[in-house]
């Protein structure tokens, strides 16, 4: 059984998209902030329509210039501003052809709701505006 998964998982990384999703991040273009990483990051905020909770995949926050978080630091200590830009990749692993570019755009579309939601959710720990808050999609189907 390990093997299989040790076999998929090698598979998974011929992906460029995968590769670069676990690649040390870059999240605004800009390379004078360090940046902290989430990974499988359980949340539950207040919104207006109510208590939305999740788990992020992989939560990528760039700090400002200077700024420096502990290892183990909570999401939710983050002071606002240290937080330059967030961004929220969520791994799928739907079966399908992924050099179909109408595929892409069909899978994508069925989990906008999903990503939006996970970038409320990122934004509101953060205590940051939506505004610097991104998501993507990465699918580690083989």
């Amino acid at each position: 059984e390990l093997t299989r998964y040790m076999e998929w998982f090698r598979r998974a990384l011929r992906s460029n998209s995968v590769r670069e999703a676990l690649m040390r991040p870059v999240v605004s273009g800009g390379l004078n902030g360090s940046t902290h990483v989430w990974r499988e990051q359980a949340f539950a905020v207040r919104t207006n329509a109510g208590v939305l909770s999740g788990r992020f995949d992989r939560l990528v926050v760039e700090l400002v210039e200077g700024a420096v978080l502990d290892p183990g630091a909570s999401i939710a200590l983050v002071d606002p501003a240290m937080v330059r830009a967030a961004e929220v990749i969520d791994f799928k692993t739907d079966v399908f052809d992924v050099t179909d570019a109408a595929a892409i755009a069909a899978r994508s579309e069925r989990y906008a709701g999903q990503l939006a939601a996970y970038e409320e959710a990122a934004a509101l720990l953060l205590g940051v505006d939506r505004g610097i808050v991104r998501s993507r999609l990465v699918f580690v189907s083989v």
